[in-house]
């Protein structure tokens, strides 16, 4: 492959790749997209399209992780071979792209190899591990933080506990919502608070509830919490 310059987003289809001594093309992906396009006007049988589309939804997922794995592996052995040598100049020198994107590759690819990393923060889309191993690679402390990104919603959401983790300031002006041990909520914002009513913390350790329901309660206060920036006190 003449073109090693390695992209922000992976490409599900380019012209053409070999990995491994494989070709896959563009024009194979496209061929068979049109045929199952075909099949489902003929017979208005959805499931093989929604199959379809589902399997190309893994592939970007993993594409790209894939990808951080082996730009980390290469900078690990580079510098190895080259003492002193900063591997994402190098590689930029050499085969174009920005030295931005190629650090990133390595965070990834370094947290995704990390045994200290939970699988379930790893199963996260690779834009959202970005912050994350960032953060990581700086050596920042994101222990007592894993089950909360692994629960995040969104990239938005990810970078909000990383930089909690990290202990910076929310910009002034921000709104800060705070959500107290009894689960009493607080909004605040340039000195001014107002409450936001209640989350039920109580049912979590009723043993009254069925575990399932606490389960699904206990899912559900972390993802409201997540979502809306909040932090707990």
């Amino acid at each position: 492959m003449d073109n090693l310059v390695v992209s922000e987003e992976t490409a599900v289809a380019p012209s053409e790749v070999f990995l491994d001594g494989q070709s896959i093309t563009e024009i194979d992906l496209e061929s068979t997209c049109n045929e199952i396009v075909g099949r489902l006007n003929e017979s208005g049988d959805t499931n093989e399209i929604e199959s379809a589309i589902k399997n190309l939804n893994g592939v970007e997922k993993f594409a790209a992780k894939a990808k951080a794995k082996l730009v980390f592996a290469y900078s690990q052995w580079f510098m190895q071979a080259n003492p002193g040598v900063n591997f994402a100049e190098w590689y930029v020198q050499t085969h174009g792209g920005d030295k931005l994107t190629v650090q990133k590759h390595q965070a990834v690819g370094e947290l995704l190899t990390s045994d200290e990393v939970p699988d379930s923060v790893k199963q996260l889309p690779h834009k959202e591990l970005i912050s994350v191993a960032r953060a990581k690679q700086g050596g920042y402390d994101l222990s007592d933080h894993w089950e909360e990104i692994a629960l995040a919603g969104s990239e938005s959401e990810v970078n909000d506990i990383v930089r909690k983790a990290k202990g910076k300031e929310k910009r002034a002006g921000s709104l800060d919502i705070v959500v107290h041990d009894d689960g009493s909520i607080v909004g605040w914002e340039d000195g001014e608070w107002v409450s936001g009513g209640w989350l039920n913390f109580a049912d979590r350790d009723n043993e009254e509830v069925s575990e399932k329901k606490r389960k699904i309660l206990v899912k559900m206060l972390n993802r409201i919490i997540n979502n809306s920036g909040a932090r707990t006190k």
